[in-house]
């Protein structure tokens, strides 16, 4: 049992590699053919779109990170950014404003956006090793590459709005692996700090609670504090 849960963890940023990696394939390459087959938009209404969505991400790749950094927690955020993807898709799939989808796609879609790099990040806050990240590289790579050919499968035989169910399904997976990697991590073991002794200075020949033997109760005090823990005696 233990063997199949250390396989089950290894798995886990594998797994959300290659869903963060879809997820922006999905939505990316397709998203102007969602901006003119869903909201009627004209050309130069899907270029006005497009350049407002990627600044609002740019600003979110600041902020997010910036964050995440002070707080030295990456998996929050990247749980968050799952969640308002799921949040986007639904919009976007319920919508019929144009307005609308561009607020939700720089308001939802710009810090969604950030999920990759969270990834990356919290596995260099954790000691992966070079060989792990390079791995997670090739692995989003490969999903970046994948992925628009498979959106365009997926809306040419089911439809535009198809994709966007996709993503939905993805953003659910990739909160399922997120929230099994916080899991994780709580349960982890902490590591024992070392012991911290009280340093001693002086004449602190004694034991701690002992009287000295050569002078009489009478003429001795017992220690009040540190450094010196040995008796006084006048």
């Amino acid at each position: 049992m233990d063997h199949r849960n250390e396989s089950k963890q290894r798995l886990l940023v594998p797994s959300a590699a290659l869903l963060w990696g879809l997820q922006f394939a999905f939505l990316n390459p397709a998203l102007a053919l969602l901006l003119v087959a869903l909201f009627n938009a004209t050309p130069a209404e899907v270029g006005w779109v497009l350049a407002v969505y990627n600044a609002g991400g740019f600003v979110a790749s600041l902020l997010v990170p910036a964050y995440a950094d002070r707080a030295k927690d990456y998996l929050r955020p990247l749980l968050a950014c799952g969640i308002l993807t799921l949040a986007l898709s639904a919009l976007l799939a319920v919508s019929t404003s144009l307005p609308l989808a561009v607020v939700g796609l720089i308001v939802l879609g710009g810090p969604a956006g950030v999920g990759s790099s969270l990834l990356f990040a919290h596995l260099k806050h954790s000691g992966a090793g070079a060989a792990d990240v390079m791995n997670t590289r090739a692995i989003v790579s490969f999903a970046w590459v994948a992925g628009p050919p498979l959106a365009t499968f997926v809306m040419g035989a089911l439809g535009n709005r198809a994709i966007l169910l996709a993503l939905g399904a993805v953003a659910v997976l990739n909160v399922a692996t997120t929230a099994a990697m916080i899991s994780r991590r709580r349960a982890a073991p902490v590591e024992p700090g070392p012991r911290v002794t009280t340093p001693t200075t002086g004449n602190c020949s004694q034991k701690r609670g002992s009287p000295p033997s050569s002078w009489g109760l009478s003429r001795c005090r017992p220690p009040t504090a540190p450094p010196c823990r040995s008796w006084v005696c006048s």
